[in-house]
């Protein structure tokens, strides 16, 4: 081969190279997941870590967006199945508590439930935190009320019976279920359905906490952005 032929063989493949690292770097940047980063607790386990990142790069990224509609039918079936369970009557189940969770619902997830899109552990409609979820089933549901958690495992467990915490991301009703028994925690009366300020209040105190960073301001914002999204 020429001196020639060679530079021009070698130019062939300098474009060649050129084009895959291209078409390489257009894959990393656009079809590439954003960032998976989370902020572990130091109490979980490697087998934990290594769980909570594959639900992560499985349910980043919003992929669907309930109704309003959807949303309160979705609610009001959790309410009514723990009530039903729990065999009470206007407890678990009242205008006032399906009200402060479709505010929840709106607050924390804008009505779309994914994994958390930043640092974080929480999935769902809800947003249920990793750890919030493991002390409810695990205590308040599981120790405090035997028949529910019996109930649970009934009606939205999959043929290995287990309730699993990307359950609450997959089944939006088993959700609303861990969202309402974690307001059954705070056994403090739930402000009046009309009472939004009231329930903004409710929700930053017993739901969101000092910890999260919501407040009862944002939690009015996000509820009548959502409702002003389906006009």
């Amino acid at each position: 081969m020429t001196m020639a032929a060679k530079r021009k063989h070698n130019g062939i493949k300098g474009l060649g190279l050129a084009a895959a690292l291209l078409s390489f770097a257009w894959v990393f940047i656009y079809l590439t997941p954003p960032d998976f980063d989370v902020s572990f607790s130091p109490s979980l386990t490697p087998a934990e870590q290594r769980y909570l990142l594959s639900l992560k790069k499985r349910h980043s990224g919003i992929s669907r967006t309930l109704t309003e509609t959807e949303a309160r039918n979705t609610i009001a079936n959790a309410c009514s199945f723990i009530e039903r369970v729990k065999g009470t009557k206007e407890i678990y189940d009242t205008p006032a508590a399906r009200e402060l969770l479709f505010g929840t619902a709106c607050t924390e997830s804008g009505l779309r439930p994914r994994f958390q899109d930043k640092h974080g552990t929480a999935i769902g409609l809800f947003q249920v935190e990793y750890a919030t979820f493991l002390d409810l089933w695990n205590r308040a549901i599981k120790i405090k009320h035997p028949k529910l958690y019996k109930e649970i495992l009934r009606n939205y467990a999959g043929e290995d019976k287990r309730i699993r915490f990307e359950d609450l991301q997959l089944n939006d009703e088993l959700c609303a279920v861990f969202a309402r028994m974690k307001y059954a925690e705070a056994k403090s009366h739930i402000p009046p359905s009309t009472d939004l300020e009231a329930q903004a209040k409710y929700y930053k105190k017993y739901y969101n906490t000092d910890l999260g960073k919501a407040s009862h301001k944002s939690y009015l914002k996000r509820r009548a952005e959502v409702l002003g999204r389906g006009k």
